[in-house]
């Protein structure tokens, strides 16, 4: 499992967005970095925040993780 860093970017400020543009990912661990494009928001993204069991973002209560639960779930 990964521990990371991730940044997302959308269209909007939280609760106003509708779509995620692109994402970041940084494992802590390992250094390895994971781009997502537009195109790999969805299946690719999730399966990829699957493998995580660690993620910290710079504002994840009032921006990414409300992001996240509103636009995949």
């Amino acid at each position: 499992m990964r521990k990371i860093i991730l940044d997302l970017e959308g269209n909007n400020l939280y609760p106003l967005i509708t779509t995620l543009h692109c994402a970041v990912a940084q494992d802590i661990e390992t250094n390895e970095v994971f781009e997502f494009r537009p195109h790999q928001m969805g299946n690719t993204f999730t399966t990829f925040l699957d493998t995580c069991d660690f993620i910290a973002c710079h504002n994840g209560i009032g921006f990414d993780f409300p992001a996240l639960e509103l636009i995949l779930n």
